[in-house]
């Protein structure tokens, strides 16, 4: 499962394993859980947050208050990234088992629960199964400047169908019984559900005009556009070394490299920036099956219906679908702390970047980029700004230690 240190990446890896026996590595079982929807009804539908390209949505553990999570396709459990928040859903009952994911990081032990209730709006979920993180692992409110309290993925997407507009932000959720198909404007796109994620054919053409072939996750808890293993697709010449983000294991370094094309059921997508994490931040046997995720800086600009139970996807384009695919020039990564996420703190600068040239440091606390205050102002707006510069002067004021220092310095896409 994951974390991200700072946004402007944009990678969030969402993995999951649990071992069940010494040295045996399995994901864990749903329980006995079925969404469904209230009331005999054959839809349901609401409206969700789309924040740096990731989909929060509102549920209730336990009969809980209503707590935003991350609607992650490439996660195989629901987990709740708070264990302090135990007590308060009722959950006391738990079994340990030892996790691990991507990232530098070790393997550590969480808490497992059964027998629980999930609610969405208009959909309840019994007998689920919830994984608790251990403390002081991560948070997910300091990496998205807004309280959010997990993931859920597979338990969702397993039993409804889920209609995902990310222009409009609402999510809608169809029976399955009642679900013939899209209307005629879509693309109707095979996917093959492996170890409870959804994989979809996509070829991929290179700067040396090579095309490739494969199976590729779809992944909603990423918000980069397509990650990609070296091993398939070797890396660009133009490429950018940097922090990616933050797995479940710890950090993920690699690279960003523009790829010529990528082909999905017919739909033909140019000039997308690229991930390409370095392998020493897979697992072992990941490194051998995973070549690559599609997610949301690609996904927004379609209206996407995901179709577990019959094992396909529709997309639609938008009219975000020729919008350039941009990335962080700057070189900054950013999170949000405070009691309310108002304070954005620099957690990462890149090396060489124009930042860095600048003396930008981590731990640098930001108050003002050209002239207007952080305040007010949250980490994706923040992320929105930096992603969006292309070019041009960025004068950066922010506070170290008790000083405060203006820096000053000119992008350049080099991508």
């Amino acid at each position: 499962m994951p974390v991200i240190r700072g946004l402007c990446t944009q990678l969030v890896f969402l993995f999951l394993l649990v071992s069940t026996q010494a040295g045996t590595w399995a994901a864990p079982s749903s329980a006995t859980g079925e969404m469904t929807i209230l009331e005999g009804r054959k839809t349901a539908t609401f409206p969700i947050k789309v924040l740096n390209n990731l989909i929060l949505i509102p549920l209730r553990i336990n009969g809980s208050v209503e707590m935003d999570f991350i609607l992650d396709s490439g996660a195989r459990s629901t987990v709740l990234a708070e264990p302090g928040l135990m007590p308060l859903l009722k959950i006391s009952d738990t079994k340990k088992k030892r996790i691990a994911g991507l990232g530098e990081r070790g393997v550590y032990e969480a808490e497992v629960a059964n027998d629980i209730q999930i609610d969405l709006p208009g959909i309840r979920g019994k007998n689920m199964q919830l994984i608790v993180l251990p403390p002081d692992l991560f948070s997910l409110s300091e990496i998205l400047g807004r309280p959010v309290y997990g993931i859920i993925g597979y338990d969702v997407f397993k039993d409804l169908i889920v209609e995902i507009d990310y222009e409009r932000k609402i999510i809608h959720f169809t029976n399955p019984r009642f679900f013939r198909k899209a209307p005629r404007a879509y693309q109707e796109i095979p996917i093959e559900i492996k170890n409870s994620k959804p994989y979809l054919p996509i070829r991929i053409r290179d700067y040396q005009g090579t095309d490739k072939t494969k199976s590729l996750l779809l992944d909603t808890g990423s918000s980069q556009a397509i990650s990609l293993s070296s091993e398939l697709i070797p890396l660009p010449n133009k490429h950018l070394a940097t922090f990616i983000g933050t797995g479940l294991s710890g950090d993920i370094h690699g690279d960003l490299a523009r790829i010529k094309s990528i082909n999905l059921g017919g739909i033909t997508a140019r000039q997308l920036i690229a991930c390409f994490p370095n392998a020493d931040a897979l697992l072992v046997h990941q490194r051998r099956q995973w070549h690559g995720s599609i997610g949301g800086e690609l996904l927004k600009r379609f209206k996407v219906i995901i179709d577990y139970p019959n094992q396909r996807i529709f997309l639609r384009k938008n009219k975000k679908f020729g919008a350039p695919y941009l990335y962080n020039i700057s070189g900054i990564e950013t999170i949000a702390t405070g009691i309310d996420y108002s304070t954005i703190k620099i957690s990462y600068v890149r090396p060489d970047s124009p930042a860095d040239k600048a003396g930008l440091l981590a731990g640098d606390i930001l108050l003002r980029i050209n002239g207007i205050g952080i305040e007010g102002n949250g980490l994706g707006e923040i992320y929105n700004f930096l992603n969006k510069k292309r070019s041009g002067k960025l004068c950066v004021k922010v506070k170290r230690k008790d000083e405060k220092l203006k820096k000053c310095f000119v992008l350049k896409e080099i991508l």
